[in-house]
């Protein structure tokens, strides 16, 4: 419906409606209205406007306004950015997502939480969960939305092989809509691969069958270990940079790429696969397999999860401009202050997006995901706490 609509759209891209409307209002008006106020007016017209007392076509219908007429030039700026962000707004909200551009939905670690996983999913708009068990009827409806989990679907909680076949199929089901999923390697899966099976629970074993079934099922010709040494490692989508802990700039270096890095790192875990650039980044030291699999490598790193770190964004900066990306996302270390409590930090004037808020009940944290609009735009939804937060890029 028409309320359904206006009042959705707004609520899923308020950074991205901002920005828009700020563009064809004209940078003389920015100055005029900040985000939190224009958030205020939108708002407030779109449930105007939606609501039976006036039908679309009458806010459809842009304001007049004549230069001619004695107003101060303050007065007419705000009167004409009042005027063409409602008709922006509503303009925006009656467009689909898809002729805007695709979303992208990022997800941190879930670490074996099943329930919370799928409750995410379905309040983003991507998955129908009363089709999970219904092979026949899709799970996915999200349409040609991308959705990336950065990693650690697996330890500490008892449901790793359920979120894993989930998202094997939702990665069919997306594909075949004209929409993504991208399951990034972790430091958790890293482990299970190598038989580090120190934070696996008895829940997990029993979900497999037992212990040997497990191990069967990890390994490289099992159903789940084949499928999980495809995982990259490093994702970018539209431009932002997505990874597990975070890309250290060394592995940069000497002109490499993101595939290089990738390809270096499925290299490390199995060498007999490795392809032939693999085997070429072998020689180098600095892809040795201590290095990429190590805790400086991407899987592990805490260096842009510290505070007070000087260098940090400095960095940050140089690895975003080699790879062409606006911002990284990232997960691994939990997000916690006795102030805000489990919330996303953004970090270097909104380029650094820390997104483990500590979603598996194991942690007792908050369930939460990033909606990124495709234009730099990106939001933090805290679906139990019915809160949204804008994490804008500061210029």
């Amino acid at each position: 419906s028409f309320s359904h609509s206006v009042i959705q759209y707004y609520q899923r891209h308020p950074a991205r409606v901002y920005r828009q409307t700020a563009q064809g209002a004209g940078l003389a008006t920015m100055a005029t209205f900040s985000f939190s106020q224009f958030s205020s007016f939108a708002g407030v017209s779109a449930a105007f406007c939606s609501s039976a007392l006036v039908s679309p076509s009458t806010c459809l219908r842009q304001p007049t306004f004549s230069p001619t007429r004695r107003s101060s030039p303050r007065r007419f700026s705000a009167r004409l950015f009042a005027s063409s962000s409602l008709l922006l707004f509503l303009l925006l909200s009656c467009t689909s997502p898809a002729q805007v551009g695709a979303r992208t939905i990022s997800v941190p670690d879930l670490h074996g939480d099943y329930e919370r996983g799928i409750s995410i999913l379905q309040h983003a708009g991507l998955i129908e969960p009363a089709n999970l068990d219904h092979e026949d009827k899709p799970l996915w409806i999200g349409g040609d939305a991308k959705l990336v989990q950065t990693g650690d679907m697996v330890d500490r909680g008892d449901h790793g092989r359920e979120l894993y076949l989930m998202f094997q199929r939702l990665h069919k089901e997306a594909k075949e809509a004209g929409g993504e999923v991208v399951n990034l390697l972790g430091n958790h899966e890293l482990m299970n691969l190598q038989e580090d099976l120190r934070y696996v629970t008895d829940g997990d074993v029993a979900e497999f069958g037992g212990m040997d079934e497990r191990k069967q099922a990890w390994s490289e010709e099992g159903w789940l270990g084949s499928w999980v040494r495809t995982f990259p490692a490093l994702a970018k989508v539209d431009n932002v940079l997505f990874s597990h802990a975070g890309l250290p700039l060394k592995f940069l270096e000497g002109e490499h790429t993101l595939d290089d890095v990738n390809d270096g790192i499925a290299m490390a875990i199995s060498p007999g696969n490795a392809n032939e650039r693999g085997k070429a980044l072998m020689q180098e030291s600095s892809f040795s397999q201590r290095a990429l699999l190590g805790d400086s490598g991407p899987l592990w790193t805490r260096f842009y999860s510290k505070r007070g770190n000087p260098s940090m964004c400095s960095v940050l900066r140089e690895v975003l401009e080699r790879t062409g990306a606006h911002r990284m996302v990232v997960g691994h270390t939990i997000q916690y202050s006795s102030k805000d409590g489990f919330k996303v930090r953004p970090d270097c004037g909104g380029r650094l997006l820390l997104a483990d808020t500590a979603v598996s009940r194991a942690y007792r944290g908050v369930p939460s995901y990033i909606e990124h609009d495709g234009e730099g735009g990106a939001v933090a939804v805290y679906p139990s706490l019915g809160t949204k937060e804008p994490l804008n890029l500061e210029l």
